[in-house]
């Protein structure tokens, strides 16, 4: 959602201008016409501009615009999605520091920049990197408060400026304003990052890939379950509903549980040295309730090699970090060991406890799992052949201790709508906000066209559940767009029209999603932009209900049974 109004009293443009801002008002410096913002050469004619026009006793520079982690940053829509590759942003700030010093400070108003790779590119040019671990809410930082606190104190070094910029983040999602923004700040993430303590860092966390490397190499696949799980365990961000997301994980909440799940006393005092160096680099932080494990900086702790090779405009082998850290050789031996492990997990035939379901009855339904490295079990509803079933609903399922999965089940089942309508969906992850009251986030995909056009465009939905016994009320919190190049939040306003997106397991266990095609599933968001979720009662007829579990090698089986809903 862009828009057309002025800015500033800057009127309506496309090309790229330089403002001053100024008390009250935008002021035009130069219009460039129609630029490439994923070339480092614009970048550097900007710096160049900066320091001829504005000299300064130091400099800082923020980008703003979409963030891809370690990728980069600066996505130009208007040129054919290029942007700043981390080696490409390297190359443009080397000549400027070269000249004039290193930066004072560094900032990434971008999501999913509060990245250790990140970080690594920079550190050579700048004093103080401001960035976010997690995907940033739509309207960003509060430029009003940062700049009135460095015009209070222009000579104020990048750290308290860093300071100033998380402070003046949180609050604005927060207190106050909290109505306004709904539940956005329980997920945000800021932190301030000293760059001259990016090294010890590094030096640490490539103590910690050798001993885990070597931990698995003597222990085989055995080891590597424990790393898996490990990895499962720890807080990732830039998480999807439906599309792979970036596989970026909290650094030290990975540290921690390698330690505690390896048992491995050189694996321990590694991790123990990449939480102390961590906390000497990262000099501040603001986080969300439901990102308690952001310590500043993430990691890329891909699952298998299909994503440790991906390509966009750049690969990781081919990153700064990557050339210069054991951390790449090390995912390398995680991919390919968990690449060996081939065995699905075993799940028996569902049985239920009656071929009907009333409803004034619930219908037990039941399987049996044999996994010793099982990642995710789910209670799933469908539709089709028990064959190449489409899963329409989909929940976290727990296994008891001897395997046994069981399910009472009372014929109702999570829907999202309006007033208006109300369609099935499946939840595809559950994040835990308060377990006392019993209150979670769920991640729903969907798609959304936005009012006055026509393309559907790919959406996880974030909803507040809150459960009371056997009732669900559920808040739509915010929304995240992933069609483009880079995920961004997304508003959802009156004429917006959502539809569900359900999805099939192919036989080497990857998930196909699709959207309803159905005009009857079409919900269109009424003057409130309301949309809620809860779980009314699913429509009598026939449907295939079961059970899927995915082991930590990616490895998928399912099993469904017919029922009758009366």
């Amino acid at each position: 959602k862009y828009t057309n109004d002025a800015v500033g009293a800057v009127p309506n443009w496309t090309s790229a201008k330089l403002l001053r801002i100024e008390r009250g008002a935008l002021r035009e410096l130069a219009d460039w016409g129609e630029v490439n913002m994923g070339d480092p050469a614009t970048l550097d004619r900007l710096l160049q501009y900066a320091a001829r026009e504005y000299p300064a006793a130091r400099y800082g520079i923020v980008f703003g615009n979409h963030g891809l982690g370690w990728p980069g940053t600066a996505v130009d829509e208007s040129s054919s999605n290029d942007s700043l590759t981390t080696l490409e942003l390297a190359s443009a700030l080397q000549p400027f520091a070269a000249a004039h010093g290193a930066f004072e400070l560094i900032g990434f108003d971008s999501c999913l920049m509060g990245n250790l790779e990140v970080a690594k590119a920079i550190a050579p040019f700048g004093r103080v990197m401001v960035a976010s671990q997690e995907i940033e809410p739509d309207d960003g930082w509060n430029y009003t408060a940062v700049l009135g606190s460095l015009a209070a104190a222009p000579t104020m070094p990048g750290a308290a400026l860093g300071r100033a910029i998380a402070d003046s983040f949180r609050d604005q999602y927060s207190g106050a304003n909290a109505a306004r923004h709904g539940e956005v700040a329980k997920g945000i993430t800021l932190s301030v990052i000293a760059l001259d303590r990016v090294a010890p860092l590094e030096q640490a966390v490539a103590g910690l890939a050798t001993a885990v490397d070597a931990s698995v190499a003597r222990g085989g696949r055995e080891a590597w379950l424990k790393v898996a799980r490990a990895r499962a365990g720890t807080e990732s961000y830039g998480r999807s509903a439906a599309t792979p997301n970036p596989e970026v994980y909290d650094l030290a909440d990975a540290a921690t549980n390698l330690r505690a799940q390896t048992g491995d006393p050189a694996v321990a005092a590694a991790a123990d040295a990449v939480l102390a160096a961590t906390r000497g680099a990262v000099v501040y932080a603001v986080r969300g309730e439901a990102r308690p494990k952001a310590s500043g900086l993430s990691v890329f702790f891909p699952p298998d090699e299909k994503m440790l090779d991906a390509r966009g405009e750049t690969a990781y082998n081919e990153t700064t970090f990557a050339q210069a850290n054991r951390w790449y050789p090390w995912l390398r031996r995680y991919a390919t060991t968990g690449r060996q492990d081939t065995v699905k997990p075993e799940l028996a035939a569902v049985s239920t406890s009656a071929e009907t379901q009333a409803p004034d009855a619930a219908v037990e339904i039941a399987s049996e799992l044999r996994a010793d490295d099982l990642d995710v079990a789910r209670f799933v509803l469908a539709v089709g052949s028990a064959e190449r079933p489409t899963i329409v609903g989909s929940v976290p399922a727990e296994p008891a201790e001897d395997g046994a999965l069981a399910e009472s089940w009372d014929g109702a089942w999570f829907a999202i709508g309006n007033d208006a309508r109300r369609v099935i969906v499946p939840i595809t992850d559950f994040e835990e906000l308060d377990d006392a009251n019993d209150v979670y986030w769920a991640l729903v995909p969907v798609q959304v066209r936005l009012a006055g056009t026509r393309e559907w465009l790919a959406v996880t939905a974030y909803f507040e559940l809150d459960f009371a016994g056997d009732e669900v009320a559920g808040e739509f919190v915010y929304a995240v767009d992933e069609s483009g190049h880079a995920a961004r939040e997304l508003d959802l306003d009156a004429g917006d029209e959502v539809r569900p997106v359900y999805y099939t397991i192919a036989d080497d266990g990857t998930e196909a999603y699709a959207p309803s095609t159905d005009a009857s599933q079409v919900i269109r968001l009424g003057p409130d932009a309301d949309l809620t979720i809860d779980r009314p009662r699913v429509a009598p007829g026939r449907w295939l209900v079961g059970f899927v579990a995915r082991d930590l090698a990616g490895n998928v089986s399912e099993q469904y049974t017919e029922i009758e809903v009366e």
